[in-house]
């Protein structure tokens, strides 16, 4: 392991916050595809994990090719790191590797091991986690939650996105929650994969030494992400930048995580010659890594072209192993140009050796590192002046510091106008004033900051102002207040400040809480539809701690007050409480029993040990049968076209025909 900036190369500077374009013959680009031979050494434990989380669909889950990898790595001589000279596979010992998928109702575990070429495929992480273990002097993980055939458009959505109207169609925003208990129950949802991925990853994260053996604390370093063949129908492709967009910030929002890089390698189906929707997509995820369009984006996210790595072979690339190591060492030096980015003078520490510069370029480079760009600029001049006396070496190193203000001056000019083009002024003001503690006195910056500053002197740019400010007040509010208070505080404000920046923000604010008041309603009407009258207006009694008086919410529960005036509705409302209250006893007795269990087994005489099985079961089914009598009665009371009668029966049929020893749940999830 090295740090960052001993191992990646100067070319990367340029990654800060552009597309990463990777030429065919290479597999980054930028970076070395042979990485020295990993050592057997383990990782310095008294450092918290770095984790990155690697999400997508099938090509993120791996169809490459193990067996042809290995002719590659033999007889081209390509990723000669991955294998020995006896022909193994080798092994970092300071990258753990985890993939783990969520599949009927719960995680389930498929690597957790050392990283290594294993099985019969593999995907991105292998080329990714053997760039992070060499430029990281850390303990990483490479943690990848992920299954095939899943859309952004629908699967894959994430919190925040709402719905909108397509050729005459309502196509949904995100329907599920960040609360497991308030999600909607017994059918797939918008979003759902995002809150299954992402709790999977939750779980991980939670049982950390499992996963990192050693390990007591981790950082989230950075998320990665391929994905998109799923999404060309029409109505998915139009949003995908719109939902890419929000899947950025609501990862970082929900694994707390706001600054950590984000890399993404682009579908590549096609190659150059890409076309219709699956062009559309490619130019989404392009999209977001232009700082020119999302300033907040620059030099912390970052776009592979994966294009220029078609093969052939359709969807999965024809498991073509070479498409899949060049996306990872794509994908890897992508993010560790990131995180160089994110150190203090990381970039122009990569971009020239300190130790070749004169005395005055010296002066710069401390400069450029310290973020002092005027007198870094003004030490430039005499190097980069018609006729300059200076040694041919050291302009052409005054040349590359040179073209890393510009890089530098241009990414800040093209935020501030990414800013003014959105229209919002009132962040537009901070920007430019802490842009100008940094960059003033540089030429072109005092031309950008006269030209902005003209701007937000007009009367127009001062109404922008104000409402920018009341609306960084409510904010600061925000987490005081009840979602009801809020949503009315949100109303007013449209309403004040109508027209203007601040104003749209209320509206997307207002708009993805009654998007998800919306989607709670559909839920509990799902579960009426179904005849779970219980666990309908159980749900209505949660919702309304949330929702109340908030008017859509409002007018669904008095919809629903009118209906529990119904007698029939309350019998079958009491019938649920009944049914459930059983298997809730039924779920404590099982606890207790396996206690017991437990306990028997630690008993060392056999006979012993027999006879406290024997007097456990017989104890257990003297308790199941009582339960099981009461679902009788209710089988009985309330009749096959009952929800809770007729599961109730179902439940007491399983139980005779198995000599009255197992009693299950059959409306469990």
């Amino acid at each position: 392991m090295r740090t960052v900036s001993a191992v990646v190369p100067a070319l990367v500077l340029l990654l800060a916050a552009h597309t990463l374009t990777l030429p065919a013959q290479s597999p980054t680009g930028v970076g070395p595809e042979n990485l020295p031979p990993p050592d057997a050494e383990p990782a310095d434990m008294s450092k918290p994990v770095q984790v990155f989380i690697l999400m997508g669909q099938s090509n993120m889950l791996g169809f490459g090719d193990v067996a042809s990898l290995a002719n590659v790595v033999r007889d081209k001589q390509r990723f000669t790191h991955l294998m020995d000279d006896a022909g193994n596979w080798t092994t970092r010992r300071d990258v753990r590797n985890v993939r783990v998928m969520h599949a009927n109702g719960r995680m389930t575990e498929h690597v957790n091991d050392w990283l290594t070429v294993s099985g019969k495929n593999f995907g991105p992480e292998i080329g990714f986690g053997h760039i992070m273990g060499e430029v990281l002097d850390a303990p990483v993980l490479v943690l990848k939650a992920c299954i095939g055939n899943r859309a952004l458009g629908w699967d894959l959505l994430p919190p925040g996105t709402e719905d909108y109207e397509y050729e005459g169609q309502t196509i949904p925003g995100y329907q599920g929650s960040r609360d497991p208990s308030k999600r909607p129950k017994g059918s797939w949802y918008a979003g759902k994969q995002y809150d299954d991925d992402t709790d999977c990853v939750r779980e991980v994260l939670a049982h950390l030494p499992k996963y990192y053996p050693g390990a007591r604390r981790y950082e989230i370093a950075g998320f990665v992400w391929w994905q998109g063949h799923k999404d060309q129908k029409a109505e998915w492709a139009v949003r995908y930048e719109q939902n890419f967009v929000q899947l950025i910030k609501s990862l970082r929002h929900d694994f707390d995580a706001p600054d950590a890089p984000f890399v993404c390698a682009t579908i590549g189906f096609g190659g150059r010659g890409m076309s219709a929707h699956a062009l559309t997509v490619a130019e989404a995820q392009l999209a977001v890594s232009d700082p020119r369009k999302y300033p907040e984006f620059a030099g912390n996210v970052a776009t592979v072209d994966a294009r220029p790595f078609w093969r052939g072979g359709g969807a999965h690339y024809g498991g073509n192993p070479e498409t899949y190591m060049e996306v990872g060492n794509g994908l890897g030096w992508a993010m560790a140009a990131l995180l160089e980015n994110a150190r203090p003078g990381g970039a122009v520490r990569r971009l020239v050796d300190e130790d070749e510069l004169d005395g005055g370029l010296r002066s710069v480079f401390a400069a450029l590192v310290d973020e002092r760009f005027a007198q870094a600029a003004a030490g430039l001049e005499p190097y980069l002046a018609a006729g300059s006396q200076e040694d041919a070496a050291q302009i052409a190193h005054a040349r590359q510091l040179a073209g890393h203000l510009d890089e530098i001056v241009g990414a800040a000019l093209a935020g501030l106008q990414g800013l003014a083009d959105r229209g919002d002024l009132f962040a537009l003001q901070s920007a430019l004033d802490e842009q100008q503690r940094k960059l003033g006195g540089v030429a072109a910056f005092d031309a950008a900051h006269a030209k902005h500053t003209a701007l937000l002197g007009t009367d127009a740019a001062a109404e922008e102002l104000a409402a920018g400010a009341a609306w960084q007040s409510l904010l600061a509010r925000k987490d005081r207040l009840k979602l009801a208070a809020w949503h009315g505080q949100l109303d007013k404000f449209q309403a004040e400040h109508s027209g203007t920046f601040a104003a749209r923000e209320a509206t997307g604010e207002l708009a993805g809480i009654d998007q998800e008041v919306r989607a709670t309603i559909a839920a509990i009407d799902a579960r009426g539809a179904l005849g779970d009258v219980h666990g309908k207006f159980t749900a209505v009694a949660e919702a309304k701690d949330r929702f109340d008086r908030i008017p859509a919410f409002d007018e669904a529960e008095s919809r629903w007050n009118d209906e529990f005036r119904d007698q029939e509705v309350k019998n079958a409302f009491y019938a649920g409480k009944t049914y459930t209250e059983v298997f809730a006893d039924l779920a404590d007795l099982d606890e207790r029993q396996r206690e017991l269990v437990a306990k028997n087994a630690e008993i060392t005489a056999p006979r012993a040990r027999q006879k406290a099985e024997e007097k456990a079961q017989a104890l257990y089914l003297r308790k199941l049968a009582p339960l099981a009598t009461r679902l009788e009665k209710l089988a009985a009371s309330r009749g096959a076209s009952c929800y809770y009668g007729k599961a109730a029966a179902t439940a007491v049929d399983v139980y005779h025909k198995s000599g009255e020893t197992n009693l299950h749940d059959p409306l469990a999830k």
